[in-house]
């Protein structure tokens, strides 16, 4: 399989739109259109985006490795992760710092072994 084929196997098992992945890697939705139509040639930053949204090695989106070893989260978790990101979009930028500093809180407590700060 092509660059593209993984990625349109990858979206269609995830449940993910070609527009979910270009709003979550940052690029438009027709460059991921061409991307996985083979029209474009992907920068490596743009391959890691997507290798890392799509949660599966570089190596097995570019062609590497076996079928059988690609790496796939559970159904739907990607997919979740975008509909995240387009509802946080939507907030005000007041409610989105809001939101960061609740991430950087719940971080810094997991890195404190889930004692509380």
């Amino acid at each position: 399989m092509s660059l593209g084929e993984r990625i349109k196997f990858l979206l269609n098992q995830k449940g993910i739109t070609q527009k979910d992945l270009a709003l979550n890697i940052g690029i438009s939705q027709t460059h991921a259109g061409y991307i996985i139509k083979g029209l474009r040639e992907p920068t490596a930053g743009i391959v890691k985006k997507i290798a890392v949204f799509l949660d599966v090695s570089m190596d097995w989106l570019m062609g590497g490795g076996r079928d059988g070893q690609m790496k796939i989260a559970e159904p739907g978790t990607a997919y979740n992760v975008g509909r995240l990101v387009e509802k946080i979009r939507s907030l005000s930028k007041e409610d989105q710092k809001t939101i960061e500093a609740l991430i950087d809180h719940l971080q810094k407590r997991g890195a404190n072994g889930g004692r509380r700060l």
